[in-house]
């Protein structure tokens, strides 16, 4: 009789970052830019809570652009949950799509 095991797949990180404004959006004048992450790793199916606003529910970012190697897909909410959109390597979304988390799928 075999014995079959099966291996945890190594954890993967993608490169690059994603790039976008934050801040009250109905004050767009006074938005800031923010960069994720700092170290240029970005783990797969992991949600990132966007660390400028995580917390602060008037605060939200918005023009989501992706400089990573693989799509992403932003979402509304907390914990990816609302409304998600789909960010495609190197496309810039424009201001009116307002995130507060997002993933990047394997």
């Amino acid at each position: 009789m075999a014995l079959l095991m099966t291996l945890p797949a190594p954890a993967h990180a993608d490169h690059g970052t994603i790039n976008y404004k934050y801040g009250n959006p109905l004050q767009p004048n006074q938005a800031k830019t923010g960069v994720y992450p700092d170290d240029l790793e970005i783990p797969e199916n992991q949600c990132i809570e966007v660390p400028e606003v995580e917390g602060k529910p008037l605060q939200t970012a918005w023009a989501p652009e992706n400089r990573s190697q693989s799509d992403i897909f932003v979402y509304t909410e907390p914990e990816c949950l609302g409304v998600r959109t789909r960010v495609k390597v190197r496309q810039k979304l424009g201001n009116l799509v307002l995130f507060k988390s997002f993933i990047q799928p394997s």
